[in-house]
């Protein structure tokens, strides 16, 4: 009967392992910060993948763990330490396709946070500094979700809701945009959250609203002093001539019917 292969790991010399040439993955220097502070509480808790021998006769070629492998070995020549002899390994004896392709797994699937929940627990466990950081985020990432679970920043709309009647929807209700520079994210995030709290509605919908004008216009509170990101009335007039043109085309369309 079929089942799950469940491969032993096995000891292998840190100084033996070989990083792998096509490795795409890369780590911010702030996220190996984190990585080195987390291993330096907790040790290197997860076992490395590693090919027995790639299709050109090297040995010992790292699959996953590559991160882990440097931030160890660059802690250990920081801070003048010897470093540990072994390391804990799924050692696999595969071809290199087979290897690239276990990589990319390795390095892609990882699911994704339940926000609603992770904001609960940085609420309750009210991690120190420190702990933040050994948590791979900043305070400042940490205060965005906290914001998800705290009624004040959405005028009065309780997310928590969503977590119990909702289910596993409530991971999908939250979207990640990337910006050029953190000026404009941090100047678009607190256009975000000032109309959100006027209008008593979710930052999400503002955005609906100007890029699909499928909801009622949304009136944009008067910027502040200095303030020159977002016109007054700018995400709220284009879904308005938006609705005009179809409405428009409707009327054609429906007068050579007639005709």
């Amino acid at each position: 009967m079929k089942t799950i292969v469940m491969p032993e790991p096995q000891k292998v010399a840190l100084t033996d392992l070989v990083f792998a040439p096509y490795n795409p993955r890369v780590i911010t220097n702030a996220e190996m910060a984190a990585l080195k502070a987390s291993m330096l509480k907790h040790g290197m808790v997860l076992n490395l993948v590693v090919q027995r021998e790639a299709d050109d006769g090297t040995p010992l070629v790292l699959i996953g763990g590559h991160q882990r492998v440097r931030a160890a070995r660059e802690l250990c020549s920081q801070e003048g330490w010897q470093l540990p002899t072994d390391a804990w390994a799924t050692v696999l004896t595969i071809k290199d396709r087979e290897a690239k392709l276990l990589n990319v797994g390795l390095n892609k699937i990882g699911g994704e946070f339940d926000v609603y929940k992770l904001g609960h627990l940085f609420d309750e466990m009210k991690f120190s500094v420190d702990e933040i950081g050994m948590s791979g985020f900043d305070l400042g990432g940490v205060d965005d979700i906290l914001a998800l679970v705290r009624d004040e920043e959405y005028g009065g709309i309780n997310p928590d809701g969503l977590i119990g009647e909702m289910g596993d929807f409530a991971r999908s209700v939250t979207l990640s945009i990337e910006f050029d520079t953190t000026e404009h994210r941090d100047a678009v995030k607190a256009r975000l959250l000032k109309v959100a709290k006027d209008e008593e509605i979710k930052p999400g919908e503002i955005v609906y609203t100007a890029l699909l004008g499928e909801l009622p216009p949304i009136r944009l509170a008067e910027p502040e002093a200095g303030d020159d990101q977002v016109e007054s009335g700018e995400i709220a007039e284009k879904p308005t001539k938006k609705k005009a043109a179809k409405k428009k085309a409707a009327k054609k369309k429906a007068a050579k019917k007639v005709a």
